[in-house]
């Protein structure tokens, strides 16, 4: 699955914060595909608005210097980005058939984030998935973090 959405930097304190995810039909993480170096190396401590629902899904207070290699990623710079799920999960193997969901969160402006969401069927077939935009405040401030999010299923 690729998720492709277009970034715009945001100039305020306090935004820029990303992070993306799969997780199972009970909501349990299944998969992190890399969240925004400071939120990943400590800063949902610091500042507790910081992508709330991945800090609720990934618990990062409990990983080893190793897991936040993993996942921690420099914030992207202005345009089009892509962001790939292979169908597997954090040791590397394949997922079991069922019900996936993908999570794409961003912190735009303090306790205001975005969030895009699919749900996946494994074995999936190739075409688009129907993504759900949500955003937890109704503000301006930020919005156009990021835009025109789609998420695809490549393959069979």
């Amino acid at each position: 699955v690729t998720i492709a959405y277009d970034y715009a930097r945001a100039d305020t304190a306090a935004s820029n914060q990303m992070a993306a995810w799969v997780e199972d039909k009970d909501g349990k993480l299944v998969k992190n595909l890399g969240a925004t170096r400071f939120t990943a190396t400590g800063g949902f401590a610091r500042r507790k608005e910081s992508l709330p629902l991945w800090v609720s899904k990934a618990h990062p207070e409990q990983w080893k210097e190793s897991d936040v290699d993993a996942v921690a990623q420099a914030t992207p710079q202005p345009g089009h980005q892509t962001i790939t799920w292979d169908g597997t999960d954090e040791t590397g193997a394949p997922v079991p058939d069922g019900t996936y969901t993908i999570w794409l969160e961003g912190t735009l402006y303090w306790t205001s984030d975005y969030r895009a969401h699919a749900t996946v069927t494994v074995p999936a077939k190739g075409g688009p998935l129907e993504v759900t935009d949500e955003f937890t405040e109704d503000t301006a401030q930020n919005r156009d973090m990021i835009t025109n999010v789609k998420m695809t299923v490549h393959g069979k």
